[in-house]
């Protein structure tokens, strides 16, 4: 990654190396976060953010010529956002940034990240905290075909106004997500998110959207699913696929890629699992002892024979003796939790929202803290395929597909209802939306006929090789 005396990022784009936090550890974190969180009664570091969930109204896709995108999925002036990038990686050079490397994906299908934090905003490392929990570690001499640009902060006046020299309705405080998926040909994709400081808006969907993109390029299926060794539970956002996957056989609760493996003749014999993540980002709402999540959450109450406890992080709960304020830290303005004066800081309360404001509450523990066989390097293969199709007032709960067809029918016109973790809608609105994944980029089609191909060649009859069933 050095590059002389700087420190290369990408092509044409380098960092002085006394301006940059290159993979911090754990260690790191806890001393540099010291005045954005507060350790609850059971352990859990405990961040607050300004915002609730994720914006994808405000998610843009840059394409090449004659390139398709999908059903709601908004294109963005190629000129315009090229030139947009240039202005902020030249800002960038410019601040205190934190630079992460990470793989998402295991073997099978890997792919390389690269992420760069404008640390202008200190508040800001929680994300790369989170992050880092998130994706597999990094290995030497990897190659990086993902790039995110992570500036949380409201840009200076100067960088807006040569921004708007060529962009003049650009809005320095309305949040950005920008897609560069020009150059996914040559196995190059990158995005930048402007004025998002939420992790989910930040860090996980942005590079999963590009991960799933370059996946499905390479003739992979995506799935916005969790999964166990042979498992898959597919569906969209709110639909249950943390809370139906949770458990000791735990291996994926949120995304996963499926890679088909053809015959001599050309039809599709198996499809082998790839899981993308390291750990949940799971949602706290409702949440009591009795939920499979449960045991995630209180991992951390486990003091080892070393004194330290699991890792756990959590953001927007409520919690006894702890309020949530607005407060300028290093003259910029955050959201964060606070001990009240006079209580003591107790545990997370999962099923109350003043304090926070919001029932979206996220915590994220290892997949390996639930199941001890977790990256075991075991290849797992596809025997089982749901789908959770929260149409609960028209459908049975649960029945099995047959029709590959059918099955691709339902598919490809999943609903849900709209929750918390979208912070342009309402929640209890109902959609609709490729079931895939809604963080694609290219057009739908594509992946339904491929899942067309598979259930097809498979079988899901009764003495085919698939079962493929809807759970309500």
């Amino acid at each position: 990654m050095a590059n002389g005396n700087k420190i290369a990022v990408e092509e044409d784009f380098a960092l002085d190396p006394e301006n940059v936090i290159l993979n911090p550890d754990d260690d790191w974190f806890i001393e540099y976060l010291k005045p954005y969180y507060v350790v609850t009664a059971d352990g859990q570091y405990l961040f607050a953010s300004t915002q609730a969930g994720r914006r994808p109204d405000r998610a843009f896709y840059m394409v090449p010529e004659g390139y398709r995108l999908g059903k709601g999925q908004r294109s963005f002036d190629r000129e315009i956002g090229l030139r947009l990038y240039d202005v902020v990686l030249r800002y960038l050079q410019r601040c205190k940034v934190l630079v992460q490397e990470g793989i998402q994906g295991e073997p099978g299908y890997k792919t390389g990240l690269r992420i760069v934090f404008s640390l202008e905003n200190p508040h800001t490392a929680y994300i790369a905290w989170m992050g880092r929990m998130m994706v597999y570690p990094p290995e030497e001499g990897m190659a990086v075909q993902c790039w995110n640009y992570i500036v949380p902060e409201r840009l200076p006046d100067d960088v807006v106004a040569e921004i708007r020299t060529f962009w003049p309705d650009f809005d320095p405080d309305e949040p950005l997500t920008l897609y560069d998926l020009t150059r996914m040909d040559e196995d190059r994709r990158r995005v930048m998110s402007l004025r998002v400081d939420y992790f989910g808006g930040a860090f996980k969907k942005p590079n999963l959207t590009m991960v799933w993109n370059r996946g499905e390029a390479d003739g992979l299926i995506s799935y916005h699913a969790g999964c166990t060794s042979d498992r898959v539970l597919k569906g969209l956002s709110g639909t249950g696929k943390t809370t139906l996957t949770v458990g000791p056989e735990l291996q994926q609760d949120d995304a996963c890629l499926g890679k088909p493996h053809y015959g001599p003749d050309g039809r599709i014999e198996k499809v082998q699992l790839i899981g993308l993540e390291a750990a949940s980002f799971a949602k706290s709402e409702g949440l009591t002892p009795s939920s499979p999540e449960w045991v995630g959450l209180m991992k951390s109450r486990q003091v080892g024979p070393d004194g330290k406890r699991p890792l756990v992080l959590a953001m927007n709960i409520d919690c006894e003796g702890v309020e949530y304020r607005l407060e300028e830290i290093a003259g910029h303005l955050v959201k964060v939790p606070r001990p009240i004066p006079g209580q003591k800081v107790g545990s997370l309360q999962c099923t109350r929202y003043e304090k926070s404001g919001t029932t979206n509450g996220r915590f994220i523990f290892q997949f390996s803290e639930l199941n001890p066989n977790w990256g075991s390097g075991k290849e797992k293969w596809l025997k089982t395929e749901s789908l959770s199709y929260k149409r609960f007032d028209v459908l049975e709960p649960i029945f099995r597909v047959v029709d590959p067809a059918m099955a691709v029918a339902l598919d490809a016109g999943c609903e849900s209802i709209i929750t918390s973790a979208l912070a342009d809608q309402k929640p209890g609105t109902r959609v609709r939306s490729y079931a895939a994944t809604d963080f694609m980029a290219r057009e739908q089609s594509q992946q339904a006929l491929l899942k067309l191909k598979i259930y097809r060649d498979l079988g899901l009859g009764l003495d085919g090789k698939l079962v493929f069933f809807i759970v309500n």
